[in-house]
Order: C-alpha cells, then sequence, then structure tokens
C-alpha cells in the first residue's frame, strides 16, 4: 500500500484557526500543490473570484473550525490508499541493497508485539545535512510506533543515529548512536551494522538495546534504555522510508531484517473454568480482551477464566491439561458466563543445553575487558555431582586455556560466576568468583553480567539476578595499558561432560557486547 492525497471541498466555507500561509494570485492546482509538499498541512482556504490561497495547518479538529463563509471553499486534505504489491507477514527480511525513498512502503505487518529484534546495515556516502527518516514504523492511522532517523552531522557533532519508540501512555523515549563508532567506516566507505534488541526484563518492564559492530567484530553496546509499558498493537502497522520530500539522505542500507518474539495466540474461548489455581483475580475488567492483555503481561499466566456477568478476571499459572480434575466444562459456578481460554506464548529461541556439550557458538577475534553478557536460564531435569558448565569464553591463543567470564551450576543449584586471568599475560593475575543464591527447577532467571573500567583506572565487576544487584566488586592496580588483550576468543556452550546424569538446562536472550555505554 503507498498512501497519496485527494482534497475534499466544503463550498462557502473556510478554517480561520490554526497557522495559516498565504499565498496570492495562484491557481486552485497550484494551492494544491503546495500543500502536497508541506508534510504538516492538513487543508487550504481558496476563493475562486480573487486566486487567493491559504494553507492550513496544526488545528485539532477540522470539522468543528469550519465555518461559513460566501464565496470560500475549505478544501481538505485526506489520504486515499493505492493498492500495490508488498509483503504482508509478522517478520520483515529485506535482502539487498537499497536507497530511503520519500514514504516508500516496504512492509505490511499484522501487529507490533513487545519484544523483537531489528537489524541492517548501513553505508554513509555523505554527510547528511538533515534530519531523516530511515524508517518508520505506523499504524493504518499514520501514528508512529517507532522510527530510525539519521541526523544531520558535522565534525562538532556528537550524535548520528536516534531512535524513537512510542509507549503505551503515548510518550516517546530516543536512544541514540555516537558518531564516533562510525568515523571508520565513513572515512573507508564501509558497511555497519545497526542493531536494535527489545527485551523483557522482569514484571511489565522491558529495555531496548542499541548496538553496532563492522563486520568480523562483537557487537558493541551503545546505549539503552528501560521501558516501562512498550506498546503493544494489534491492528496493521506499515513500514516505509518516511524521509521529507527531495532530501533524500545520501546513504545506501541493507539486509534490513526485524523478527517479533513475544507474539501470542489464544485458543478458543469455552463457557468454562478452573477451579482455584488463582495466580491472581482483578476485578472490574470491562471485556474479555482486557483480561487476555492482563494475562499476556504476566509471564506465568498461561490461561484465564473471565466472568461475563460480574467481569472478574482470573489469571491462572496451570491449565485444564496440567489441572484435569479442576477444569469444568461447563464452569460449575456460573454455568452461562464463566469462560475459559488459553495463550499459546511465543517468547523466543530457546536452547536445550544438554545437546550442545561444549559447542562453540561463535570466535572472536579479541577480547575487550569491558564487556556486557547477558542470558535467561531455566533448569528442568537432575544436576551434575560437579559444575555444570552453561557458557564459557576461552582464550585459545597459545595453547592457552584461559577462562574469562564463565558460568556454572552447581550441584546444590546455586549458580558460580567466574572470571579469571591467571593463565594470560595480564598484571596482576586476577580471579573473581562469585556464588549467587539457588534456583528452583522450571522457573526462568535473567543474569547480567557487567564489567567496566573506570576512568581512575578500577575496574568494577556488577551481577544481577532478575534486575536486582546482588555483587559488585571493584579492584584496582590492574594494568590494562601494558596488557597483551588476548585472543581469539571461543564462545563455547554447554557442559564440560556429559552422559545420562547430565543436568539439564534451557537458556535464551544470550549475547555478548563489548561495554561502551557511558558511565
Amino acid at each position: 500500500m503507498v498512501n497519496s492525497f485527494h482534497f475534499h471541498p466544503y463550498k462557502d466555507t473556510k478554517v480561520s484557526t490554526g497557522s495559516q500561509i498565504s499565498k496570492p494570485g495562484i491557481s486552485v492546482t497550484q494551492c494544491f500543490y503546495g500543500c502536497l509538499t508541506v508534510t504538516r498541512c492538513q487543508g487550504v482556504n481558496y476563493h475562486p473570484g480573487n486566486q487567493h490561497c491559504f494553507l492550513v495547518s496544526e488545528v485539532d479538529d477540522i470539522e468543528s473550525q469550519l465555518q461559513n463563509d460566501a464565496g470560500w471553499i475549505f478544501y481538505e486534505k485526506k489520504e486515499q490508499i493505492k493498492k500495490i504489491d508488498v509483503p504482508f507477514t509478522k517478520d520483515v527480511n529485506i535482502e539487498g541493497e537499497f536507497y530511503p525513498n520519500y514514504e516508500k512502503l516496504l512492509w505490511k505487518i499484522p501487529e507490533f508485539s513487545t519484544a523483537w529484534s531489528m537489524k541492517f546495515k548501513i553505508k554513509i556516502k555523505e554527510q547528511p545535512a538533515f534530519d531523516a527518516k530511515l524508517f518508520t514504523f505506523q499504524t493504518d492511522a499514520r501514528k508512529s510506533i517507532f522510527s530510525i532517523i539519521i541526523l544531520k552531522f558535522d565534525d562538532s557533532t556528537e550524535n548520528i543515529i536516534q531512535a524513537n519508540l512510542t509507549t503505551n501512555d503515548g510518550s516517546v523515549v530516543a536512544l541514540t548512536l555516537k558518531k564516533k563508532h562510525f568515523v571508520k567506516a565513513i572515512s573507508e566507505q564501509n558497511w555497519i551494522s545497526v542493531h536494535f534488541k527489545m527485551m523483557k526484563m522482569e514484571g511489565s518492564n522491558y529495555r531496548l538495546y542499541a548496538f553496532v559492530n563492522e563486520s568480523n567484530s562483537p557487537l558493541i553496546l551503545v546505549d539503552r534504555i528501560d521501558v516501562e509499558k512498550p506498546q503493544t498493537v494489534k491492528e496493521q502497522l506499515r513500514l516505509y522510508h518516511d524521509s521529507e520530500p527531495n532530501s533524500r539522505p545520501k546513504v545506501l542500507l541493507k539486509d534490513f531484517k526485524f523478527e517479533q518474539f513475544e507474539t501470542h495466540t489464544w485458543m478458543t474461548t469455552k463457557m468454562a473454568c478452573i477451579q482455584d489455581n488463582n495466580l491472581d483475580v482483578i476485578g472490574n475488567i470491562p471485556t474479555i480482551n482486557q483480561c487476555k492483555e492482563l494475562c499476556e503481561k504476566y509471564s506465568k499466566c498461561v490461561s484465564m477464566d473471565y466472568n461475563l456477568v460480574s467481569h472478574n478476571c482470573y489469571l491462572s499459572a496451570v491449565t485444564k491439561a496440567t489441572v484435569p480434575s479442576d477444569y469444568h466444562e461447563p464452569c460449575y459456578l456460573s454455568p452461562d458466563s464463566g469462560t475459559y481460554t488459553e495463550i499459546k506464548r511465543n517468547d523466543g529461541a530457546v536452547t536445550n543445553v544438554e545437546k550442545y556439550p561444549r559447542l562453540t557458538l561463535q570466535t572472536l577475534p579479541k577480547w575487550s575487558f569491558n564487556f556486557y553478557v547477558h542470558i535467561k536460564i531455566k533448569q528442568y531435569g537432575i544436576a551434575l555431582s560437579r559444575h555444570a558448565n552453561i557458557f564459557q569464553f576461552v582464550d585459545i591463543s597459545n595453547g592457552h586455556n584461559n577462562r574469562f567470564p564463565s558460568l556454572f551450576v552447581k550441584d546444590d543449584f546455586t549458580v558460580l560466576y567466574s572470571f579469571n586471568t591467571r593463565y594470560s599475560s595480564f598484571n596482576p593475575k586476577y580471579k573473581y568468583h562469585f556464588y549467587t543464591p539457588s534456583i528452583s527447577s522450571n522457573q526462568w532467571y535473567r543474569f547480567e553480567f557487567e564489567h567496566k573500567i573506570q576512568q581512575d583506572g578500577s575496574y568494577i565487576m556488577t551481577t544481577k539476578m532478575d534486575g536486582v544487584v546482588i555483587n559488585q566488586a571493584t579492584k584496582t592496580g590492574l594494568d590494562f595499558e601494558s596488557a597483551n588483550i588476548p585472543g581469539p576468543i571461543n564462545v563455547k556452550l554447554g557442559f564440560a561432560d556429559g552422559g545420562n546424569d547430565a543436568a539439564k538446562f534451557h537458556i535464551k536472550e544470550f549475547f555478548y557486547a563489548v561495554n561502551e555505554l557511558d558511565d
């Protein structure tokens, strides 16, 4: 679909409020053209007798501002939809090179979820002379949900790309990518990859990350922001290039990919209910769809009952399959008003690490002592009699098996995080171990490990579990300047030992990035 406009006439009428730009002595066609070249223009006041044209904008409600005025005609600019053949799928994959074009429709999306990943490559051929949108996710009502803007920049400018996300309450949060990460790519005319990732945190909180990297280099974490209420849009969305007319930035784009993770499917609603087994009971919920939205935001919720008369919403962590004796069809209390349905969640790719003993996921060309590692783990079987390895970053240079960050689970289900430089040329040798509280079976836990060299030369190592700092250590006297930065580094996943007694773990959302966040 692409958008074009037509002008709807209101005879003997004009709009006298808002911002008005006078253009005397022109034809009605020229008046229309003037409005089309101004994005914010909502219509024109035109007098055929004296050929006077006023471009009208910044009016909240056009119809309420129409006033009778003989001889004048107000033409309201309205969008009309012209069908073209564009893909219509949940995820987006645009391969190859392309330039941004004014309001070119790239894709249509049935919905916009709260957890997703977006990647694309960019080559900046010239410094933009203006701010221009590279991509815009919009609803059919032209409401922007997420946009990526390349900023006007010069030698004194700090930022180069900005991403704007509209939250559920209508406010806008922004991430920025700094010019320093693009200088080499611009001077050498190389491609650089830009990656945005929206991930679910604890409760109803989410986090939006921004990364960049050049070919064969690890991700660089350049910005992040926590979002309390991200926007979930169930209606159709448009993915545009949306720069201003005649202002296409001289940048080349390549291999745009957008994947949604947290999309949910609801099963057929039945006149039934589950007795007791409630995570929560919320009253005065007007519709069943609003009850579903509450369940979607609660990660443990897998089914819900909704009473059509009392408007009570019952959220549950069980289903009719897991508690068949408590399931009643029709509902035992209210057979004519009790409804039941289940949610099928798609929360992203899950890996069973039992199947991957010491699998090398990636080889990093070198190591950075500023780093950030994120992972979610869930234990669902017995533990080993010794440590079970979840991941290791192993230095394979010169025959060393130096382990930088590593994560293990002990037989008592405590989690051991280790950072070890004792086999490297790093001076002095350093070993940091920290044990977290025990974890329970069949429950997801999120871990973050963040290391950063401070301006005073001290080294801060922070461990978070489910968003809470559970350990922070500061080390001084480490000689980073003369250290021989090791590499290559193998990122390994899985256990040191296998066998029938292997612990069973699921992991997801595992990634590593060089940490270049501002302190």
